[in-house]
């Protein structure tokens, strides 16, 4: 399959065995059908897997590439249309701006004038309305006849929401917190039971072996941002864990809805820059997830997790405003209220299989 985490792997190996770089001077010997893709920084992406500027098309003669272009941003009802732009290194619609690099397959695809066929004739299709991949790599795998539904179908994986285990220390939940308050936070008086700081951290299987997730700032690079990694990388963030992770299955998770929600998490992966900074009670790693799986920022573990670990969350975020001590005046009942409120929902969670 020629998509996302497949072309990342193989661009980023010390072989590069299946992927090359096109010089500008080559470009009219690509072979009309071949599948190209245009990234802004090969450098970053190899090193982080952060395609933030990436496209996937077919290419045309004449210097020309055939594309599935987003014409209408919105995560709600976005639109695509496919259409022919110029294989060029300059200009609003070229499919190289300046500083872009363009890579292909090292040998020649059997059957690319199939491929080309399938490609232009994708050229009728009127304005696509939902969910895609943003950088058209399903576009891609459609006109080389690997329809990413059926990669579905017979891969369960794809579109599933994994978790592994992440425990917080004490010193890590400070941190997190005097990133949200924006002031300088003492450590509590008293100690935490180290088991009440046992997380899970969330993320979306895209194909094979890749998963997006929202990295904290533990993970690895001290960096928060929605990252791409191997499912290796992704469950072993806690190595020490005794635990293991795996999916969560949701109830009537067909092949078609697991491709809406891989397209989903490629959507988020591609405009991480607007997804705003990690917060522990409102845009954690299973917000991400979950508005990949049913459209909405939840986080069962910010509403289920003991009361105890919330008042001391709290302890370290709020110590010196005044709504403090009413905070701590409320019975469990209604501290479940105010972490409704914070994680901005109080409709139930999807029921799922764990």
């Amino acid at each position: 399959m020629y998509l996302l985490g497949h072309f990342i792997q193989s661009i980023s190996s010390d072989k590069q065995n299946s992927i090359v770089t096109i010089p500008f001077s080559e470009w009219n010997s690509i072979i009309p059908g071949t599948p190209v893709v245009a990234v802004e920084n090969i450098e970053l992406l190899k090193k982080t897997g952060l395609p933030t500027k990436i496209r996937f098309g077919i290419a045309a003669p004449g210097k020309q590439v055939i594309v599935q272009e987003c014409t209408k941003e919105d995560m709600t009802s976005p639109e695509f249309q496919v259409r022919k732009i110029a294989m060029a290194i300059h200009g609003k619609d070229s499919f190289c701006p300046w500083g872009w690099t363009l890579h292909c397959p090292a040998t020649p695809i059997p059957h690319a004038d199939d491929v080309l066929k399938r490609a232009e004739e994708k050229l009728q299709t009127p304005v696509i309305e939902g969910m895609r991949s943003y950088p058209g790599d399903d576009f891609v795998a459609e006109c080389m006849d690997e329809a990413p539904i059926r990669q579905c179908e017979d891969n369960p994986a794809i579109g599933q929401h994994w978790w592994t285990p992440l425990h917080y220390t004490l010193e890590e939940i400070r941190q997190l917190a005097e990133e949200s308050a924006g002031i300088k936070i003492p450590l509590p008086k008293s100690p935490i039971d180290p088991e009440l700081l046992h997380f899970r951290h969330h993320g979306i299987v895209i194909e094979s072996n890749w998963v997006i997730h929202f990295a904290t700032p533990r993970v690895p690079e001290k960096v928060n941002r929605i990252k791409l990694d191997t499912i290796d990388t992704f469950c072993n963030i806690t190595p020490y864990a005794e635990e293991k992770g795996g999916p969560l299955n949701y109830k009537d998770d067909t092949a078609e809805k697991r491709l809406f929600h891989r397209n989903r998490a490629v959507w988020i992966l591609c405009h991480a820059d607007t997804w705003g900074k990690y917060n522990l009670l409102s845009n954690n790693c299973e917000h991400m997830s979950r508005m990949c799986k049913v459209g909405k920022k939840e986080s069962k573990q910010v509403r289920e997790t003991s009361v105890q670990v919330i008042f001391a969350l709290l302890g370290l975020i709020l110590p010196a405003s005044p709504w403090f001590s009413v905070l701590l005046a409320l019975s469990p009942a209604a501290l479940t209220e105010v972490l409704q409120r914070l994680s901005k929902s109080k409709d139930p969670l999807p029921e799922i299989q764990e």
